[in-house]
């Protein structure tokens, strides 16, 4: 018996990782180089010194058996997947919103009957997919059914916040009875400082909710009987054009620059409540320049569009609140419409009135746009490619001089 005869006898599981008689009970045939014995055993007779047919029989059969174990074994964790039953009708006309929720998230996932199958993927996708899944149910919804764009917001949420726990977010949102419900953390943060602070400034790009929620802050404070009135106010400036003379009396010039929270009141309320509380004095809408001088006692106000009130007009809005009033002041640091030269008051605030107890400071981002999916990207686009004013955009010469011809 040779050597290697000899060790191959004594130490079958040697052989099976990487010697050469392995090589030829796995596949049947001789490998260059093996000694006689180790081919009879390959061939199923017995030679000199070959090992007893147990032997023979043991050697073989668990080098295919553990070839069959290695092959059904899980790859790791993210072999395994998952089955998770959904709400009755919460994935909307031909599963749209399991379609949107799988383009946004990245994860895979197709259904069966009442169940969604999550094949095996990676497992923070997996867990976002239970969660998203999960989320359809407990989403505050306009509907029986969550439309498109709550879907969407619910997707951006998660995708922003993987580690967010969907019914704290959406718990205080259930016992109020307006739409209210948030869809970003920083609109959250925004209404629950506006229900713990007199003063609130919520300050961001366009489309991220900061009017709505403000608007239904106070809303919720008249109905709830924390203040007794809701005061509404913007700067009366054009966006970049002058409109000229506005006929009519005095309700009807200003009406056009409080159009949008006339637009914000329409989802919380009936036009004939809106009359209502008007004719009653518990809603007043009026330019900020007819703020002077008044002190607004249980009331809640609201200053949107604040960018573009001048350093006066922003002290004298700041200095109306009387006992057991709230404000929240609204607007865009980065998109302000007053003419050159004229100080911005909500920049001047910024600088000097955080840390004063009582006021808090919210910011968005273009994160936090619910409106149009696109306009996120445009929001994202205008802020890369930022520059000052009057230069030229990135690849482009100055203009040319006008012709004197």
């Amino acid at each position: 018996m040779t050597s290697q005869d000899t060790e191959n006898a004594k130490d079958p599981a040697a052989d099976a990782c990487g010697g050469h008689a392995s090589q030829e009970t796995a596949g049947g045939h001789a490998a260059k180089g093996a000694a006689p014995a180790s081919r009879e055993t390959a061939g199923g007779h017995a030679g000199k010194g070959a090992a007893p047919a147990p032997q023979e029989t043991a050697g073989r059969r668990p080098a295919r058996a553990g070839a069959r174990a290695k092959a059904a074994a899980p790859a790791g964790p993210a072999a395994q997947g998952a089955v998770v039953p959904f709400a009755r009708d919460s994935l909307g006309p031909r599963s749209q919103n399991l379609r949107i929720l799988t383009e946004i998230l990245g994860f895979q996932a197709s259904q069966r009957g009442k169940e969604i199958i999550l094949p095996a993927q990676d497992p923070a996708l997996l867990e976002l997919g239970r969660k998203a899944i999960a989320g359809l149910s407990v989403i505050p919804s306009r509907s029986a059914v969550p439309d498109t764009w709550e879907t969407e917001c619910l997707a951006h949420l998660l995708k922003n916040n993987p580690e967010v726990d969907l019914e704290d977010f959406y718990a205080g949102s259930a016992a109020s009875s307006l739409p209210a419900a948030p869809r970003t953390m920083a609109q959250k943060r925004f209404l629950e400082a506006m229900r713990s602070h007199p003063l609130v400034f919520g300050l961001g790009p366009a489309g991220t909710g900061k009017t709505f929620l403000a608007v239904c802050a106070a809303v919720e404070a008249l109905l709830s009987g924390d203040v007794s009135r809701i005061v509404l106010t913007r700067p009366a400036v054009e966006a970049g054009e002058r409109l000229g003379f506005l006929p009519g009396d005095l309700a009807d010039k200003v009406d056009p620059y409080l159009r949008p929270l006339y637009e914000a009141l329409a989802e919380l309320m009936p036009f004939k409540k809106i009359a209502s509380l008007k004719s009653t004095g518990e809603l007043e809408m009026a330019p900020l320049a007819f703020m002077r001088g008044r002190t607004l006692t249980r009331a809640f106000v609201i200053l949107d569009e604040a960018q573009n009130a001048t350093r006066e007009q922003m002290k004298m809005f700041l200095t109306r609140l009387g006992p057991m009033s709230r404000a929240a002041v609204t607007g865009d640091p980065g998109q302000s419409d007053l003419p050159g030269g004229l100080p911005a008051g909500l920049l001047e605030a910024m600088e000097i009135l955080p840390g004063t107890e009582g006021i808090m400071f919210c910011f968005f981002t273009g994160r936090d746009s619910v409106r149009h999916r696109l306009v996120r990207d445009i929001i994202e686009a205008y802020r890369s490619n930022a520059r000052p004013q009057g230069q030229p955009p990135k690849g482009r010469g100055a203009p040319a001089p006008k012709s004197g011809l």
